[in-house]
């Protein structure tokens, strides 16, 4: 072997490969970044916050996360659950170290580096994280994009139905901000199908993206769901979010496991509702809502009723008065299809005075009927080939929630990202086929050698009291100290590192001389004592 690798400072971070000119390195991949939607590297920028280079591991996130602070406010954290250090004791903190980076490093004057220009004009429909996301790769392509969504501003979900006790507004805005710096053309307050006509749309660019999302919610089609008092949970949180009155009474019902659900409750309780409950059929353990999500919920006092589904939302003189429930014993039928099942001879009758419906949301796709583009569906859902994201008609691709299902805003800008590739490719004239390079020669990393671990607990994640929490939509999470964080990101195990492929070396030293934290020296035979 011609290289030698010092595991505490290796990033796997994939210099020491570029520069090869023999292709004789490899770098693995940790878990934490294979588990990750868009390969961001956490091994890198903990390495680098624990050498006492917050700036250097920013910046490092952002070479795959232009928009790290909603990441590191809001990501449900894959990367923490395929974690080798889970294996000792508890995973990393990833998320909150990025958050902590967000918070407290400086941020690069220019994140993002616009391509040359190609004349090639995208429109994208959504200003979502997978549309966002579409539009920072498009124009680092060098394509011109313009973004058209119907709300005032960027941010999509992330705007309307994230709270704020989860990211501040400041944070969002922030992020959003990169969109004017790097040139992309904004349409906001201009709904598709009314304001513009799709058809139009396409005759006007080389491609369309949709990025729509899932803003409608579904309908329990039960008797009395259209009454006063019966609310849906997307349009009880958007209200929130933009700051519109609104009340809700003393005693809140809510009904569905998802997270959508479970914010409802939450907000719901801190709007001044006295006792707020959960109706899903899901037992806890299999909530849609993140667990994180659900367990903060229940600390705040908020009952969950899982198993049961709801029946009959009862009145009274026309007023909401409740909803009777049955018991569910199954949620899916055998071929994995949504298929409850009830015993009907289990009942539970609950008192409200306000209901939240938040079973489910689907994209709003009514401007679609302009220009045939009904064709793109295959009965009633959206088709898509999933390896380039393009529709049924040539030059129509779609991304993140409109074609996944709800997800999370991490796997929506991936799902952009994706599709932004195939679009590049697309305008190119471009086979959208072909693997990319760097994905087909990925290594994983090998087995980890935990007696490297350090021998630190993960660090405590303090909150604000219980009162100001559940009365306020003051942040939850009080983020960590520089000392605190430094810590914890020594805890990363390293579990990748380069290592040479084909034995071969030229000893011609760039992969030395660039490895950013020295970790690579090359044992040149001549000088080795």
């Amino acid at each position: 072997m011609s290289i030698a690798i010092d595991r505490d400072r290796c990033l796997a971070c994939g210099v020491c490969e570029e520069y090869c000119v023999l292709d004789n390195i490899r770098v693995q991949v940790p878990p934490c970044r294979a588990a990750c939607p868009i390969n961001i590297n956490p091994q890198a920028y903990c390495t680098l916050l624990a050498m006492d280079r917050p700036d250097d591991a920013l910046e490092m996130i952002y070479k795959d996360a232009p928009f790290p602070r909603l990441l590191g406010y809001v990501c449900h954290a894959p990367c923490e659950g395929e974690c080798s250090r889970r294996l000792v004791d508890e995973p990393v903190a990833i998320k909150e170290l990025k958050r902590f980076l967000v918070d407290h490093a400086a941020h690069p004057a220019d994140p993002v580096n616009v391509g040359w220009p190609t004349g090639r004009r995208v429109a994208i429909i959504g200003a979502g994280p997978a549309g966002m996301m579409a539009a920072v790769s498009l124009r680092q392509m060098g394509h011109e994009v313009t973004i058209y969504d119907s709300l005032h501003e960027a941010g999509g979900m992330a705007l309307v139905g994230i709270p704020r006790f989860h990211l501040p507004e400041a944070a969002r805005k922030a992020d959003t901000a990169l969109l004017d710096r790097i040139g992309v053309a904004q349409k906001y307050g201009t709904t598709v199908g009314t304001d513009i006509g799709f058809a139009d749309l396409r005759k006007r660019y080389d491609a369309v993206l949709l990025a729509v999302g899932t803003h409608v919610e579904e309908r329990l089609n039960i008797e009395g769901e259209q009454g006063a008092g019966v609310l849906d949970g997307l349009s009880f949180l958007r209200a929130v979010n933009l700051d519109k009155e609104i009340e809700v009474g003393r005693k809140v019902l809510v009904i569905g496991g998802g997270n959508v659900a479970v914010d409802s409750a939450r907000v719901a309780l801190r709007l001044g509702a006295r006792d707020v409950q959960i109706v899903c059929l899901e037992k806890r353990d299999e909530m849609p809502a993140f667990r994180s999500e659900v367990r903060e919920a229940v600390e705040e006092g908020i009952t969950l009723n899982c198993t049961w589904g709801p029946e009959s939302i009862l009145l009274e003189k026309g007023n909401l008065a409740g909803v009777e429930c049955t018991r569910c014993i199954s949620v899916w039928g055998s071929g994995g299809t949504f298929q409850p099942t009830f015993d009907i001879n289990q009942r539970l009758t609950l008192s409200a005075d306000t209901l939240i419906v938040a079973i489910g949301q689907s994209p709003d796709v009514a401007f679609l009927a302009d220009g045939n583009a009904r064709d793109i569906f295959k009965g009633n859902a959206l088709w898509v080939n999933t390896f380039t994201m393009e529709t049924r008609l040539k030059g129509l691709f779609a991304a993140g929630d409109m074609v996944s299902g709800p997800s999370s805003v991490v796997e929506a800008m991936a799902s952009g990202r994706k599709a932004a590739v195939s679009i590049d490719r697309y305008v190119r004239g471009q086979n959208m086929t072909l693997e990319p390079i760097r994905e087909a020669r990925q290594l994983l990393a090998g087995e980890v050698d935990l007696t490297r671990a350090r021998r630190y607990p993960r660090a405590v994640m303090h909150q604000i009291d219980m009162k100001t929490r559940k009365n306020s939509f003051a942040l939850i999470n009080t983020g960590y100290d520089k000392a605190t964080a430094q810590q914890e990101a020594d805890r990363c195990m390293r579990c990748a590192k380069a290592m040479e492929y084909y034995n071969e070396c030229w000893y011609c030293l760039p992969c030395e001389i660039e490895c950013p934290t020295e970790a690579l020296r090359l044992e040149i035979p001549f000088l080795v004592s």
